[in-house]
């Protein structure tokens, strides 16, 4: 109707948000922590509907994840989000309908960024070792069949490199 309609009121909540709008218009999925209206720490997942004749309130996808680079799927049913956890940040799907969260990668990287083809089928993403080798890789949207098209190091070929490891505790 060309107003501008308030989708969602955070009171005095200091907020990352980041907001994207699903393919089909009907939702805007942001990032913030509701746990933590000081700081925005552990960035979640929540989505809230566009429709201005709704009473909109926030659905909250996760808890206590660290996410970022949210994506909306071509079809609106899923998003795809970065979760830092440990030492790397890994890709991920979100259900929109149920919060269900599923890895896509378990590399020894960091993705750096990633990318979803026009029509959803494919990924694309950029992602860095622990010794700064970059790396170029595709997949399937769903994370299978992944090739890496590219490598380059920063380090000489003749140099000797530590060995990396990741160690749990509790």
């Amino acid at each position: 109707d060309g107003q501008l309609h308030s989708l969602v009121t955070f009171n005095d909540m200091k907020q990352f948000l980041n907001p994207v709008a699903s393919p089909d218009g009907k939702q805007v999925a942001f990032l913030y922590d509701a746990d933590n209206p000081e700081f925005d720490y552990l960035l979640g997942l929540g989505i809230v509907s566009t429709d201005a004749n709704k009473q909109n309130a926030i659905t909250r996808l996760t808890q206590n994840f660290k996410l970022s680079h949210q994506q909306w799927s071509v079809d609106s049913q899923q998003i795809y989000v970065l979760r830092t956890f440990g030492a790397y940040k890994q890709l991920y799907t979100i259900k929109t309908h149920n919060g269900v969260l599923n890895q896509l990668t378990n590399l020894p990287q960091n993705i750096i960024n990633y990318a979803l083809s026009p029509n959803g089928k494919r990924l694309a993403w950029i992602s860095e070792d622990a010794h700064s080798v970059s790396f170029l890789h595709i997949a399937d949207s769903n994370g299978n069949n992944i090739e890496t098209l590219f490598k380059s190091s920063i380090a000489p070929d003749d140099i000797a490199l530590s060995e990396v490891r990741e160690i749990e505790w509790e």
